[in-house]
């Protein structure tokens, strides 16, 4: 049982999220806010699963198109984080927050996923004060395997909710999409000054 402790939130998308999160812990942000857009569009579902879960707001959203979620995050203060903010919005029962890589994920109908993408220059070693934006040397060092993971967890009709930057190889996403059998398209996209923040929505074919 997770016990909450005195805390100012913040409220998005109707639900309470803490305000002062830890550092290493990704906060509430535009590129969050994007996938939350597009996981609220997604169709209902039995079973969701959110891979790098951060704060738990995108697992939060999901729980109103799914009837159980599985929040997943390598950062224990992210699945800690997590949890606190799932019990103030008293959905303790619907959303199971845990910490794990994306291969101890369950079979789900609805992946979404907000992998760290920014690109480290020179190559920097993946401590914990950079899980939440570290995405190694080009930016695909979490993001590809996450890709395969949540291909191999899908049926066909299965739906994958990613969030991307032009920071990284994009054109090198959508080619293993492509070769792990979704089609997609750009769900929205917005413009920044040094890059171009993109989600992408993806069903699994037969």
């Amino acid at each position: 049982m997770c016990t909450l402790r005195p805390q100012s939130y913040s409220e998005y998308y109707g639900f309470k999220i803490a305000a002062n999160l830890p550092a290493p812990v990704y906060p509430p942000s535009e590129d969050s806010f994007m996938l939350c857009d597009a996981v609220a569009a997604q169709p209902r579902v039995d079973k969701a699963v959110d891979l790098g879960c951060g704060c738990g707001l995108t697992s939060l959203v999901a729980s109103t198109r799914a009837s159980r979620v599985y929040a997943y995050d390598t950062n224990p203060l992210a699945v800690k984080e997590t949890k606190l903010n799932v019990a103030a919005n008293n959905l303790s029962r619907r959303v199971r927050p845990a910490l794990g890589e994306c291969w101890e994920a369950p079979a789900a109908q609805l992946y979404t996923l907000n992998p760290p993408y920014l690109p480290s220059s020179p190559p920097m070693r993946q401590d914990l004060s950079e899980l939440a934006w570290n995405g190694g040397p080009d930016g695909l060092r979490v993001v590809l395997p996450m890709l395969g993971c949540a291909a191999s967890k899908l049926a066909p009709g299965g739906r994958l909710v990613l969030v991307c930057s032009t920071l990284q190889p994009t054109h090198m996403i959508e080619k293993r999409l492509e070769r792990l059998g979704f089609s997609w398209r750009i769900h929205s996209s917005k413009k920044r000054l040094y890059e171009e923040l993109r989600v992408y929505e993806c069903v699994k074919g037969g």
